[in-house]
Order: C-alpha cells, then sequence, then structure tokens
C-alpha cells in the first residue's frame, strides 16, 4: 500500500534554517575565535573571524528576515521528487558548509 503522510513545512524550514545557522557558527565561528594563535598570524585570524561573523549576519538576514516563499511553493510542496531532492541535498550543503570551518 502506498500512501503519503501530510509534512508540517512550516516546521522543517524554521528546523533547517536554524540548523544551518547552528552548523555555521559552530564550524565556522567558534574553531577559530577559539584557537586564534594555533595559527601563523593570529592577527590575520581575527579578520577572518569578523567576516565569518558578518557572513553569519549576512545569511540570517537571507534565512530569516527577508520574505520567505510561501509554505505552498517549497520544493516539498512542489512534488515527491522535489521533495526527496531537497532533504537528499540538505545534507550534503550542511556539510559544505561544515568544512568552510576548514579552510
Amino acid at each position: 500500500h502506498q500512501f503519503d503522510l501530510p509534512l508540517n513545512i512550516e516546521y522543517v524550514i524554521a528546523r533547517y534554517g536554524g540548523l544551518q545557522m547552528e552548523i555555521l557558527g559552530v564550524a565556522v565561528i567558534v574553531p577559530n575565535a577559539y584557537f586564534p594563535t594555533a595559527y601563523p598570524h593570529p592577527p590575520l585570524v581575527a579578520a577572518g573571524v569578523a567576516c565569518a561573523g558578518l557572513t553569519a549576519v549576512f545569511i540570517k538576514i537571507l534565512l530569516f528576515d527577508a520574505d520567505a516563499t510561501a509554505p505552498e511553493r517549497h520544493a516539498v510542496r512542489q512534488s515527491q521528487g522535489r521533495a526527496l531532492l531537497f532533504f537528499t541535498l540538505s545534507p550534503i550543503t550542511l556539510f559544505s558548509i561544515s568544512l568552510l570551518g576548514g579552510a
């Protein structure tokens, strides 16, 4: 039997957006802020942390403060294929954000 459960898209949008911000903060800002002397040029690390902080603020503005797409137009609501693609690409996107911390 094939059936489709309804999905609370507002919950998904809020959770994935919050997770992106958490990963951005933990993976990019925190490692460099706690260990700036572990690098050969600590002042450049401080400048990098400041730039990462500004990037986090801009991403927050884009994700949470901009006029969001209506939930009925979200990829999950368009088709099962787009929903599957969204849920498949989200972990890859989050992993890519976390790689910024190692750069």
